[in-house]
């Protein structure tokens, strides 16, 4: 059952109520639904992730962390979850402009995907990986940028085994394929 309260579709749950043992309604939030919706999605695709909602004076949004899967199944939830935002930021102007809303789904004001892929990888590592430096092809980056290319370099999943192998030799080697040097390195510490 659906009903509409201050202009928002809220959708009936129902739950036992332990202390009489009746059934009670529970109102879904849109933001709620939409972030249950992510992650019913993101099982079907065999990702493995984690969801959340929240409403605040400025409108809504919807998370999902997305921890395990390929490339081609995250594309397929970014699709999906685009129908979900009702608009976007133009930070030129410094205003929210509503360019996707709908009637028929829930919706949110702002829709975050993150791919944490990489990072739940490096987390396998014994050491703390963020201490270290980031290089492609000799330049220092963040690590942003080393996934990016390492994506980039090494498409359809593949980025993943190369990640993993390379926490297999722990760093020790720089990593090359298709023109490009990766390399994470301990920085250099020096006394003060």
């Amino acid at each position: 059952m659906d009903c509409t309260q201050s202009g928002s579709m809220l959708k009936s749950v129902e739950f036992t109520n332990l202390n009489k043992g009746e059934k009670m309604k529970k109102q879904m939030s849109e933001h709620a639904q939409v972030a249950k919706l992510l992650k019913q999605k993101a099982k079907q695709l065999g990702l493995e992730a984690k969801s959340s909602s929240q409403t605040y004076s400025g409108g809504t949004n919807a998370k999902i962390w997305i921890y395990s899967g390929g490339d081609q199944e995250v594309q397929e939830l970014k699709d999906y979850a685009n129908q979900f935002e009702y608009g976007e930021f133009d930070g030129m102007t410094d205003c929210y402009n509503v360019t996707n809303s709908r009637d028929d789904i829930p919706q949110v004001k702002y829709l975050f995907v993150n791919d944490e892929r990489a990072s739940q990888i490096m987390k396998s590592y014994p050491g703390n990986f963020w201490e270290y430096e980031f290089f492609v092809n000799g330049g220092e980056g963040s690590w942003s940028h080393f996934v990016y290319y390492l994506k980039k370099v090494f498409p359809d999943n593949k980025w993943q085994e190369v990640l993993k192998g390379y926490i297999n030799e722990q760093f020790k080697f720089p990593y090359k394929g298709n023109g490009y040097v990766f390399e994470i390195k301990k920085p250099n510490k020096e006394a003060a």
